[in-house]
């Protein structure tokens, strides 16, 4: 993720005397976005600098990101709470700091050694340009310490709409004593993802000859299979004469026992391959094909362990 200066633009600190109490990287939750065990399984969240920018661009999920390990800004144990609104201390000018109640968020204290480094003791150039600042700092990286406890899960952010750097600080100019928190945005990110496959997965894999019955996959770029009919065709050549479809379902079923300890996940997406093997929607969901009515008439929700994917 990228780090900003306040308001996206340049930065001037103010006469008297900075002391930074304390920073947090505050990350929020997308509303009930948690699939796994909330309650049993414990994470840990580790903060490093990154060694180059996250610019917007796409990137693909082979990516792999180059970061300073060897200082860790900042560490955070928690359970995933994504339905829980938390409350914080909220300084306000001139007058007592506020308990006040916020969104279900992650909040990560980061050392600040390194608030003062980038920001309060960095030169004027750095603080002048936005883009000066970001070609400095480059970034932050994010990453879940793997030897943690419970049997996991998925949880989601949306760092579309809140990520960023909170710092709080007391200003001392003369007899003026005040505290303030200072935002350093974040509104660029990229993901780097890397998967560990079980035997079973690993065979499937490995097979690209044979049909079978059952099949994996998983979100986040993770797994996908191909389903073909290659005999479908040869239904009018076996009736004869003209052929009228009215309606045709994919039926997907959980393989038995796969639903404990979690149940299946509740959406399925189907797209077809084009003549350059290019992924594209089938012609029920395309947003540009006229035999379409919208994405909404495919459906692909996992209901009573089935899958009915209508065409």
């Amino acid at each position: 993720m990228d780090l900003n200066l306040p308001g996206l633009t340049s930065y001037s600190i103010p006469t008297g005397t900075i002391t930074v109490d304390s920073a947090l990287l505050v990350i929020k939750y997308a509303r009930n976005s948690f699939y796994g065990d909330s309650l049993t399984s414990r994470y840990k969240a580790n903060v490093y600098q990154l060694k180059e920018r996250v610019l917007s661009q796409l990137y693909y999920n082979t990516k792999t990101w180059s970061v300073d390990k060897s200082t860790l800004l900042g560490s955070k144990s928690f359970v995933a709470k994504t339905s829980d609104s938390v409350q914080i201390i909220t300084p306000i000018a001139n007058k007592p700091d506020t308990l006040v109640k916020v969104s279900p968020q992650l909040r990560i204290p980061i050392s600040t050694a390194f608030i003062n480094k980038i920001l309060y003791n960095a030169t004027k150039d750095q603080l002048n340009s936005n883009l000066v600042f970001k070609n400095n700092v480059k970034g932050l990286y994010v990453t879940l310490d793997q030897n943690q406890t419970g049997p996991g899960g998925t949880v989601m952010f949306a760092l579309d709409s809140a990520a960023s750097v909170q710092i709080y600080y007391k200003h001392s100019d003369g007899t003026v004593i005040d505290t303030g928190v200072l935002v350093l945005p974040s509104v660029t990110h990229a993901i780097e993802v890397k998967h560990t496959r079980s035997a079973a997965v690993q065979t499937e894999l490995a097979n690209t000859t044979t049909g079978r019955k059952s099949f994996y996959i998983q979100g986040l770029g993770g797994l996908r299979t191909k389903i073909s009919f290659p005999y479908l065709k040869n239904i009018i050549k076996t009736i004869g004469g003209d052929v009228v479809i009215n309606r045709a379902e994919l039926v997907v079923t959980p393989m038995p026992g796969s639903t404990v300890p979690f149940a299946p996940l509740p959406k399925l997406s189907l797209y077809q391959l084009d003549l350059a093997k290019q992924r594209q929607s089938v012609q029920d969901a395309s947003p540009t094909d006229v035999r379409s009515f919208g994405r909404t008439v495919l459906g692909a929700s996992m209901t009573n362990n089935n899958s009915n994917i209508i065409l």
